[in-house]
């Protein structure tokens, strides 16, 4: 179930402490100041079923895994990319050095 322990369940507090009657009365004095026509008795004896909720699946933790391999996969190739941009511009920086007859930058 969605509540696991239910002393601890807020929608089932809510139940138990009385939020039903209070509802009961707030809607009964709506539809008495729109249709002038009191419903009062009526609402009082309203009652509440405690349906059956769907049970907890793992469907969110596979969502939350696949959410984290793909952002690792996209992080890998964007390390990638990187190292690649970086090796390209020190082979780029040594032949500059080179042709102005300075040591590379290992031996600076």
């Amino acid at each position: 179930e969605f509540c696991y322990h239910e002393e601890y369940c807020d929608p089932i507090l809510y139940w138990r402490r009385g939020i039903l009657t209070l509802q009961a009365n707030i809607d009964a004095a709506i539809i008495e100041l729109a249709t002038n026509h009191s419903v009062r008795t009526s609402m009082i004896s309203t009652e509440v079923l405690k349906m059956q909720s769907a049970s907890v699946t793992d469907k969110p933790l596979i969502f939350i895994v696949f959410y984290i391999l793909t952002m690792c996969m996209c992080y890998t190739s964007l390390m990638y990319l990187l190292t690649l941009y970086i090796a390209k511009e020190r082979k780029e920086q040594r032949e500059i050095l080179r042709m102005m007859g300075l040591r590379d930058l290992a031996f600076w």
